[in-house]
């Protein structure tokens, strides 16, 4: 496949014949549309938001596993050698609110002496650990201790060791919403919200004080970029989607026209066309890849030609539930079962419940063939009873033979 170039705010990359160019284009809000911002009025309207956004979305074509975008559309190929595509992001609502929080109590690990517990913080004996002693009920000194004390004669758990220090930190409350659209290929739109550090303090132990740390307004915006590309990347990798065709079945196996230079990895997962079924890649190559069946529909055809999506992989949950009436009267069975691919039990290991007798009884089933629709277990209990069974869709045939009563049991009923 060919590979996709992006242009970044007008400067070209190596071009080739009818590679496509992605162009990003970025709406971002002036500093009269900021409400309640304190970032100086210079830096937005200078652009430096924008510039700091387009740098970050630069970094998009290295984390997103991009295909030919045109790869489907030979028609734009055709009208021009070199299509631009246009990768609009548009940012709306963007709101820096500026909070000041008073605190009196600051994280210091080397020399702190108070714990926090709940709300409040309690003075402790720090560098002396204990252990909690079952046999006395007592707590007993040891460097491996998980508790400590406090100078009001209890003990306790805990993460940090602070030191009083009454202190003003402040940060930025930052929100705002992203439109995006990629060709119309991937579009949407999503809120982002995110706290980041103004004004802070960290201990330093060599001072034995605490010192202020400030991330300057320019960082700021630096990270509110970082954040909205992130939140970029999210989105467009899930709308994003490889498509392919079926080469070949050989086997059991499926080969695919797409590989690793159309970002296909070991265990991505497809969905065939008209929800036929799924597979799972095992083996990739540059231009073609090895994939086995994960689920099949029943009665579904898969033939060469079959498109494919990535998707994401179907759950089966797998819990086996079943209601009986046999010779022994009611029965209910609760376990694990193993699929096939169908989605049909394979094996099973269940915990029977007879009302009647309020026994409990372990059994475990294996599929040992099938006629047809109909699938036929082995059936092996902890009660010396051996026996079988016939199942067509929900509803089962059962009967056993058990060695210690030396009798048979018959029995119906529905299963999943």
């Amino acid at each position: 496949m060919k590979k996709l170039i992006l242009l970044f705010l007008g400067v070209g990359l190596t071009l080739f014949s009818n590679v496509p160019i992605v162009k990003i284009n970025i709406t971002a809000p002036s500093y009269i549309e900021i409400i309640n911002a304190t970032i100086y009025d210079s830096i937005i309207e200078s652009g430096k938001f924008k510039l700091y956004l387009q740098e970050e979305l630069k970094k998009l074509y290295q984390e997103l596993r991009l295909q030919d975008l045109l790869s489907n559309k030979n028609f734009i190929l055709k009208e021009s050698k070199q299509p631009i595509i246009n990768f609009d992001v548009v940012i709306k609502n963007l709101q820096i609110k500026e909070e000041k929080t008073k605190k009196d109590y600051i994280v210091n690990n080397e020399s702190g002496d108070y714990i926090r517990v709940g709300e409040k913080y309690i003075k402790v004996q720090k560098g002396i650990y204990y252990s909690y002693d079952v046999n006395t009920s007592r707590y007993i000194p040891s460097k491996e201790g998980y508790y400590i004390k406090g100078y009001d004669g209890k003990f306790y758990t805990f993460n940090n060791f602070y030191t009083k220090f009454s202190h003003e930190e402040i940060v930025y409350k930052v929100s705002g919403k992203v439109s995006y659209n990629l060709f119309g290929y991937a579009n949407g739109s999503f809120s982002f919200s995110k706290e980041i550090k103004k004004r802070w303090y960290e201990w330093n132990e060599t001072l034995l004080k605490p010192l202020k740390k400030e991330n300057s307004q320019i960082e700021i915006l630096k990270y509110i970029a970082s954040v909205i590309k992130s939140k970029l990347l999210e989105n467009i990798k899930n709308s994003y989607r490889v498509e392919g065709i079926i080469y070949d079945l050989k086997k059991g196996r499926v080969i695919l026209n797409i590989g690793k230079n159309d970002g296909v990895l070991p265990g991505t997962v497809f969905t065939i066309a008209e929800n036929k079924g799924q597979i799972v890649i095992r083996n990739v190559e540059n231009n073609y890849s090895e994939a086995e069946f994960y689920y099949l529909k029943k009665h579904s055809k898969i033939e060469i030609g079959d498109q494919v999506v990535e998707d994401s992989k179907n759950i089966f949950i797998p819990i086996s539930l079943g209601i009986y009436y046999t010779s022994n009267g009611l029965k209910f069975s609760l376990g694990l079962r193993q699929r096939d691919v169908y989605n049909d039990k394979k094996a099973f290991l269940v915990v029977d419940y007879l009302p009647n007798t309020q026994n409990y009884i372990i059994t475990l089933g294996y599929n040992i063939f099938d006629f047809y629709e109909l699938k036929t277990y082995l059936l092996l209990s902890n009660d010396f009873s051996i026996g079988g069974m016939i199942k067509y869709d929900l509803f089962d045939l059962m009967f056993n033979y058990s060695l210690q009563n030396r009798a048979f049991n018959f029995g119906g009923g529905f299963s999943w």
